[in-house]
């Protein structure tokens, strides 16, 4: 049977959980209990306004600066490595750093994909095979543009992965 007194103690039951989750949890028992009323089970949904908040953001703070970026896509190849590889590997960093892409949506990337007049990516099928799109810094199109025009192999099509060995 659930009335206020279980709905109190659930509450409490979550006084370890961080405020995003607790608002999530009351969310769903209040969509539960929205049900209930639906289904002719309750009367009313037993889930006081005060007790639904919202969920709260913390704004993010930029983990590198302009500088670093700029020193990242000017720094010297390191002895050794081979121009096409390093050229390729500080596009997929300067991606990772500015878009947020995982590394399988990196390496999953097409060149179909990629929409430079929009500053955006079209990931097809992230995480949880849900798609998104990805603002990207015009700093990493330039570098993906010297990639495919100097490097990316001429043999590939646009819809071969953007990265790829042929």
């Amino acid at each position: 049977f659930i009335d206020m007194k279980v709905i109190l103690r659930f509450r409490q039951s979550l006084c370890d959980y961080g405020y995003n989750t607790v608002a999530k949890y009351i969310r769903q028992l209040h969509s539960f209990c929205l049900f209930l009323v639906e289904a002719g089970v309750l009367k009313d949904t037993l889930v006081p306004k005060s007790m639904r908040v919202k969920e709260r953001y913390d704004e993010l703070k930029p983990i590198l600066r302009q500088e670093d970026i700029q020193r990242l896509v000017s720094a010297p190849r390191p002895a050794g490595m081979h121009r096409n590889a390093w050229c390729r590997n500080k596009a997929i960093c300067l991606l990772a750093m500015s878009s947020g892409m995982r590394r399988g949506e990196l390496l999953a990337m097409r060149g179909v994909d990629i929409h430079p007049e929009t500053n955006s990516i079209a990931v097809p099928s992230g995480k949880g095979r849900k798609g998104r799109t990805v603002s990207v810094i015009p700093m990493a199109l330039d570098v993906m543009g010297e990639y495919q025009q100097l490097y990316r192999p001429k043999q590939a099509r646009e819809e071969d992965p953007f990265f790829c060995r042929l």
